[in-house]
């Protein structure tokens, strides 16, 4: 009995030993030393002094082939991006920053005032010679014009 008796008194000195310790947190943080950062060595860059981009005036590159008509009229600006034969002969492709619809306004008074008629299906007659055919597409951004020609004249 006095074996229990002695158990149940260490027992019951660490359940109050227990419930008497007080929990403060976390142990306090060791002291950091501080050092001074100097600025990085570009703080001091700016770019007031750098040069600024300045664009051409828009107009025409690109070598057409010899045999391209020489009396049709080119869409300014604009930059040949392709040539070669096609099923009907010869075709050039042309480039331009303008949106669809400026081109399909302005091509056709360009044609027009340098004496091209237009016929159907995109196809523009000149007051001798050949016709061309000539389709407008929508190339994000800006346009591509596709004339197709007989290649039968030559540019000069």
């Amino acid at each position: 009995m006095r074996t229990v008796l002695r158990s149940a008194l260490v027992l019951g000195v660490l359940l109050v030993g227990a419930c008497a310790r007080r929990d403060n947190g976390p142990p306090p943080s060791p002291k950091l030393d501080t050092e001074e950062v100097k600025p990085a060595a570009d703080a001091t860059l700016t770019t007031a002094g750098d040069r600024q981009e300045t664009r051409r005036e828009s107009g025409f590159s690109g070598v057409l082939p010899e045999d391209f008509p020489a009396d049709l009229p080119l869409y300014r600006p604009s930059t040949l991006v392709d040539f070669g034969s096609g099923p009907d002969g010869r075709f050039v492709v042309l480039q331009t920053p303008d949106a669809l619809a400026a081109v399909r306004a302005r091509l056709p008074a360009l044609l027009r005032a340098h004496g091209w008629r237009d016929g159907e299906a995109g196809e523009w007659r000149p007051a001798t010679g050949r016709p061309v055919r000539i389709a407008i597409e929508n190339a994000h951004p800006g346009s591509r014009i596709r004339i197709d020609y007989a290649g039968a004249e030559r540019r000069q």
